[in-house]
């Protein structure tokens, strides 16, 4: 059996410029100086840019928004970003061919040596999905907590209203019975009047409590914020029962 016949240079360029733009992650290359050099068929799909627009007649930098690339190239050659003439996964923005910044995963590796490499590669991944999905996941996450925090609410003023009714009832009921037994005038029927007094006032708050049926708030202390009562509970319209 023959051996196979070694491929030329020309076939070697045609089988590297095949699997470029065969391949689904976009592609693009540079020499040193940032200028273009190679626009892969995903590349052009990602930028909405032609290969015929780009290599050769734009650079790095002109793919990207004002002052991204310089902090790339920079980080590129740092060696705290996955070693120089290496960048790991990045998030950033390149530019559309109108204009328009798109999100996208960004990874970079030299081709030659690290501190001085013929050329840069960079991985492109687009992100716009995953941006939109993450954008509706939040939009109906909070709508979500929106729409579910005057239920989660109420059935916690109710528990608390229902939990509270009965310690306070004993606290009145015993308060009550004291005072009856102690003669007006003393220190300790004024002491009893004030226990009495803010125990009903406890009572009120508690039966507010177990009325609130939605989430409205008020200024308390600083910037926090508490829940009215008054305005959480359905009013007696005038001449209701």
């Amino acid at each position: 059996m023959n051996p196979p016949t070694p491929a030329t240079p020309l076939d070697a360029d045609r089988l590297l410029r095949k699997i470029l733009d065969e391949s689904r992650e976009a592609i693009v290359v540079g020499d040193l100086t940032g200028q273009v050099r190679v626009f892969n068929r995903a590349a052009e799909e990602l930028c909405g840019r032609s290969a015929s627009d780009v290599v050769a007649k734009l650079s790095f930098e002109d793919l990207c928004p004002p002052g991204v690339w310089p902090d790339l190239r920079r980080r590129f050659f740092s060696d705290r970003f996955g070693g120089p003439g290496r960048l790991t996964p990045t998030q950033t923005e390149i530019l559309s061919g109108g204009g328009d910044r798109i999100p996208v995963d960004l990874s970079a590796c030299a081709m030659g040596a690290p501190e001085r490499p013929d050329w840069i590669l960079l991985f492109l991944r687009d992100l716009r999905l995953q941006v939109k999905l993450e954008e509706r996941l939040a939009h109906a996450q909070a709508q979500l907590e929106n729409g579910t925090r005057p239920v989660l609410l109420a059935e916690l003023a109710g528990t608390a209203a229902h939990e509270l009714n009965q310690p306070l009832t004993s606290i009145m009921g015993y308060a009550d019975l004291l005072r009856r037994h102690i003669a007006d005038g003393s220190p300790d029927a004024a002491a009893l009047d004030v226990v009495v007094r803010e125990a009903e006032r406890m009572a009120d708050i508690v039966r507010k409590i177990g009325r609130v049926n939605r989430y409205e708030t008020k200024t308390y202390v600083g910037e926090s914020r508490i829940v009215d009562l008054d305005r959480a509970i359905d009013q007696e319209k005038p001449g209701g029962s």
